[in-house]
C-alpha cells in the first residue's frame, strides 16, 4: 500500500506518481520479511507490468487499486497481485 497526497480534497489524482520501481520495492521487502531465503528474490521494475484500468503507461496517478503482475525472466508464467494507493492523511 502506498500513501500520497492529492492534488485537490476531492480529487482522486495524486502528486508525483507510483512507479514500477516503487512497486519492485515494495515486493522485494516483503520477501524479505517473510524469511531468509526471501532475500535471494531479485525482482526489478523489468519485472513488474500494470494491468487493468486506471494505468497510465508505467506509472499510477490516482488514489485507488491496482492488479501488477511479476514475471521472471525465462518463465513462462507470472503471478498476479494487487496494489493499492491511498490518500495520505494530512497532519
Amino acid at each position: 500500500m502506498f500513501s500520497r497526497s492529492t492534488i485537490a480534497p476531492n480529487e482522486p489524482a495524486i502528486h508525483g506518481s507510483v512507479t514500477l520501481t516503487d512497486i519492485a520495492t515494495a515486493v522485494r521487502n516483503i520477501a524479505v520479511a517473510n524469511g531468509k531465503q526471501g532475500s535471494r528474490i531479485v525482482v526489478g521494475p523489468e519485472n513488474i507490468k500494470l494491468a487493468g484500468k486506471g494505468v497510465e503507461g508505467d506509472k499510477l496517478k490516482s488514489l485507488g487499486t491496482f492488479d501488477f503482475e511479476i514475471s521472471m525472466k525465462g518463465a513462462n508464467d507470472f503471478v498476479r497481485r494487487r496494489v493499492m494507493v491511498v490518500k495520505q492523511e494530512e497532519a
